[in-house]
């Protein structure tokens, strides 16, 4: 079980399985609530992943652009590299 999970229930895993056994509608209950925090720890995984991606993008068009500068600014060192 992820942390994120704990401390949404405010309980640790062993607990968690130990209250289920012992009353149904206290398991009902945990089930609501480990339903709940299992739906936000997909959509934290989702954002992040999108966040990764959109920092990569980000970086790759920056150096894009820093490459640019760089080109045109020393146009002779790149013809001397190649020729």
């Amino acid at each position: 079980m992820s942390m994120l999970l704990c401390l949404c229930l405010g309980t640790t895993p062993q607990q968690i399985h130990q209250e289920s056994t012992e009353d149904s509608s206290s398991a009902e209950i945990r089930g609501s609530w480990w339903s709940v925090c299992q739906q936000l720890q997909t959509d934290l995984d989702s954002i992040f992943m999108l966040l990764e991606d959109h920092i990569v993008t980000f970086v790759k068009n920056e150096l894009k652009k820093i490459q640019t500068v760089l080109t045109s600014d020393y146009p002779e060192c790149l013809e001397s590299q190649r020729g």
